[in-house]
């Protein structure tokens, strides 16, 4: 976290949560909304402020959740974002 506050904030109203199966899961099962970037760790770290990266696994776990759950996936990708600080 960038800012002691936000983890502060973020720690005392339980969120970010776990992206674990089980935590999911849970999530879904509950109607909770989720937002998931599938790049994960290695996405936010290779970062350049020359162009866009975008690391996607081989991962569609999430998917088959989201279709066990009947939730919509909405994908979303965010421009420049390597240029904000």
């Amino acid at each position: 976290f960038a800012s002691p506050f936000f983890r502060l904030f973020s720690r005392a109203v339980g969120k970010p949560g776990s992206a674990a199966r089980p935590s999911m899961n849970a999530y879904l099962k509950n109607g909770e909304d989720c937002a998931l970037p599938p790049g994960g760790f290695e996405e936010a770290t290779l970062t350049s402020t020359s162009q866009d990266r975008v690391f996607i696994k081989k991962r569609y776990g999430f998917v088959r959740l989201c279709l066990k759950y009947g939730v919509a996936i909405r994908p979303v990708y965010v421009f420049g974002e390597g240029r904000l600080f």
